[in-house]
Parts: C-alpha cells; structure tokens; sequence
C-alpha cells in the first residue's frame, strides 16, 4: 500500500529511522527524538526498532533530564545485550541526579 506520495510505509519508516540516527549523531536531539517518534516499526528490523526507542532516552541523558531517563529505562524491556546498555544508561542517570544508591 502507497501513501499519497506513493513512498511505502516501509520506505518512508526506515528513511525516517536514518535520518533520526543522522541527526542524533550530529548532536540535534530534539529532531532526532521526534523523527525517531514518527518511523513507525513498519519496515524496520528487530535491531532497528531496539534502537529507535533506546535513543530518545539516551538523549534524556545528554539533556540532563536524569528523572526522565530514570523513568523510561527503569522499565525498558529488550534483548540481553540491550538490557545491559539499559542498565547501565540508568546507573549514570542514577548517579548523576543524586540519587540515594
């Protein structure tokens, strides 16, 4: 199925998902969150969708928004190798907001 500009939604996810990856890297987390939010999983491999969802946390890091990246990686569910980056994201937001440990 096309949309309206007849790009699949697979094409038009994954071009999504790169240019989020590209933006991210060039340190424009705010557009690298929001096109990261927008990909979809349609078209994107099991990594890819790891990785679409674990970036906007990290940028919660980045930002100084410890509460936040504490929030959304308490709960992050993934595979192992993803389970410990996860983790580990959160024992740096942990230490860097203050927290009792």
């Amino acid at each position: 199925m096309l949309n309206r500009k007849g790009v699949p939604p697979a094409v038009r996810s994954r071009a999504r998902y790169f240019l989020g990856k590209v933006w991210y890297q060039r340190g424009y987390l705010d557009q690298a969150a929001e096109m990261l939010e927008v990909a979809g999983e349609a078209g994107l491999t099991p990594e890819m969708e790891i990785e679409r969802r674990m970036l906007p946390r990290r940028r919660c890091l980045y930002q100084g928004k410890y509460a936040e990246a504490i929030r959304t990686l308490e709960n992050w569910h993934g595979p192992p190798t993803w389970q410990a980056y996860a983790q580990f994201n959160l024992g740096i937001a942990l230490v860097r907001s203050g927290a009792p440990r």
